[in-house]
């Protein structure tokens, strides 16, 4: 099929510390802040859409934490359900996403791009996502050209193989440990104007923010148990998370909560920037010297947070209660 241009910032491998510097989001934060580079960063903010009306902080994937590490989270109801966790010091910011404004103008009028649902680092999807990729190909007299997008875990999967086979271009979409992720996830959705999926996810909320025009189409992906059991539950993750997740990925809960987004074909899909923008939090965003006060890199910042570092890994050599945390 067509292939088409698509204005793409190189991958930058980089060494992850943190939340902060997934998916390059602290080489993001630099650039604002007017640094050459991202200090170290001494806080957690969570990445990632939850679009559950019943939050924890399991949901939120920070219940290991601290309670006295600063939190930055989407919205007023992401703080409450940490405040009542026992989290002191939790800060609205917006989704990082929010934080990489529109790449460039070169948006292909008539093309598609598709999420197919993807793996995690400790949990793997066993899908080669045939009936998925049968319907995609069963768009190409209808759209210029028809990406599948793939997680950089998935890359060498057998999505990949099964899409290429049916003509589908396949490009790599977000990379955890490459400092551009964020720029190359946004500039890839400027340069599509038709977005589609066949699973809940963040990159709903993104393709909106985007102005892309989305739908949910084709046959539903639903997750299933064994993507946690399937290592042994790596993460330790509760029947309560375990059962949450799969209620807020299955096509019943995602038909009754985005009823609107369901098309018969993605050339109907659907705009929303006033959703996407509530959703994404960016009333909330941080200019740069909150940012830098809750990171931590202001001088004051990094010399408290090496040192409380340094008290953690003393007080567990020795198995002495860290008081601090």
């Amino acid at each position: 099929m067509k292939k088409v241009s698509i204005d793409l910032p190189k991958i930058i491998p980089i060494r992850l510390r943190n939340s902060i510097d997934r998916y390059g989001f602290s080489y993001v934060l630099s650039k604002i802040c007017g640094k050459k580079k991202p200090p170290r960063s001494f806080a957690f903010w969570i990445h990632g859409w939850r679009f559950s009306d019943e939050l924890t902080a399991e949901l939120l994937t920070c219940h290991k934490l601290p309670r006295n590490l600063t939190m930055l989270v989407r919205n007023d109801n992401e703080k409450k359900a940490l405040l009542n966790e026992g989290f002191l010091d939790v800060r609205i910011a917006g989704l990082p996403f929010a934080y990489v404004k529109k790449q460039h103008s070169n948006r292909h009028k008539n093309c598609l791009l598709a999420f197919p649902p993807h793996s995690s680092e400790s949990e793997r999807i066993n899908t080669s996502q045939k009936d998925y990729m049968n319907y995609l190909e069963s768009l190409k007299d209808d759209f210029e050209s028809i990406y599948v997008s793939l997680y950089s875990i998935d890359e060498s999967s057998m999505m990949r193989k099964i899409a290429s086979s049916r003509g589908l271009n396949v490009i790599q979409g977000a990379k955890p440990d490459d400092a551009n992720s964020l720029f190359r996830v946004r500039s890839i959705l400027d340069s599509f104007e038709y977005v589609t999926s066949n699973v809940g996810g963040s990159h709903m909320l993104y393709a909106l923010y985007a102005d892309c025009k989305f739908s949910f189409s084709g046959p539903i992906y639903e997750y299933d148990e064994s993507m946690f059991y399937s290592k042994n539950n790596p993460h330790n993750h509760s029947k309560n998370y375990i059962s949450s997740v799969l209620k807020l990925q299955s096509e019943q809960y995602l038909r009754a909560k985005f009823s609107e987004f369901f098309k018969a074909h993605p050339n109907l899909g659907k705009q929303d920037i006033e959703y996407s923008t509530h959703e994404i939090g960016e009333r909330f965003l941080m200019g740069r010297i909150h940012i830098l006060d809750s990171l931590g890199w202001t001088i004051k910042g990094q010399f408290n947070g090496y040192a409380t570092g340094l008290k953690r890994r003393l007080a567990g050599k020795l198995s002495i209660p860290d008081k601090t945390f």
